[in-house]
Formats: C-alpha cells, structure tokens, sequence
C-alpha cells in the first residue's frame, strides 16, 4: 500500500486505485478515479477534480428545474431541497435538428473559440448571462462544423452525463 499526496489533478486520477478528497481537514470522498470524476458527492469535489460549469437547480414540484426546465439525471440526489448541476465540457454536445430525449437542451450564444492545441475550449452564454464551456478535439472537420461567433446554439447534455449534487447548508 502506498499513500500519495498530491495537487496535480491529472497525476491523481491517473496513478490511483483510489482517491481521498480532503477539505479543510476532512475526508469528503473517497472512491475510484472514475466515481470522483463522474459521481462526485458535492460541489466542493465537483469543483476541485476536473473543469465543470456548476448551474443552480431549483426543487419545484419535486423536480429539479433550471429556469423553467426539469433537469434529467440518471443519478439525482435524494429528495429534499435545492441542488447544483454540474456539466462537464467534454460532455456536452451541440445540437442540431430534432434532440434526443435524452438530453438537458441549454440555448445561447456562441461567445467564444480559444485554442488549447489538442483541444478548442468554447463558450457558450445562456439566455440569463450563465457562461458554459464546452471542449472540443481539434481535427479539422470538428472545427469546420461549429457555428460562427456569435451564432445562436443549443447544447445537450445526456441524463447519463447529468451530475447533481445537492446544495450545502451553510
């Protein structure tokens, strides 16, 4: 057995069997390198392991809405109150024509294309300002295939690929 402590995100999930989360002290997850990255328990994991755009989810009628929209997730939290919506940017895929009905439709505005080499960040600015990040390889006909700046866009983000957390009290 061997203990390894480290900040480097990317050298974590790479060499672990399992990963200990630790905030201020305390032990907040403990599990897999995949279960930390796709089912992390809260908002602090969420944000600490991996670029995620966190959306506030509000509880209405025992669903989980983003403005007027119910949230799909394969995995919601339990019932209760209000939770967060994490979207990975690897995640989520511009849409085009009818959507599956697996999918949480975001609409906005194509705000932004920044290269990173092996990959095109791109923001996205929802109807009510919110700033979503999608990621994107850089072969050619991907790049070819995204809309113009400032284009209207709508991204979908899978049920499977939906993470919820509940919000903490503070």
């Amino acid at each position: 057995t061997t203990v390894y402590v480290t900040h480097d995100q990317r050298e974590a999930l790479t060499m672990s069997d399992r990963i200990a989360v630790i905030n201020d002290g305390r032990i907040v997850q403990v599990d897999t390198p995949e279960q930390v990255y796709n089912r992390p328990r809260s908002l602090f994991v969420a944000d600490f392991i991996g670029e995620s755009t966190v959306l506030p989810l509000r509880r209405r009628n025992g669903a989980l809405m983003f403005g007027d929209q119910a949230v799909k997730a394969e995995h919601p939290p339990p019932p209760g109150g209000d939770a967060y919506l994490i979207a990975r940017p690897e995640k989520l895929e511009f849409v085009t024509g009818d959507a599956d009905p697996d999918f949480n439709l975001f609409s906005g505005t194509l705000k932004e294309k920044i290269f990173q080499g092996e990959a095109l960040l791109i923001r996205i600015s929802l109807a009510d300002g919110t700033i979503v990040t999608s990621r994107r390889a850089t072969r050619r006909e991907e790049i070819e295939s995204l809309p113009d700046i400032g284009a209207p866009v709508t991204l979908g983000l899978r049920a499977s690929d939906a993470i919820v957390v509940p919000r903490e009290s503070a």
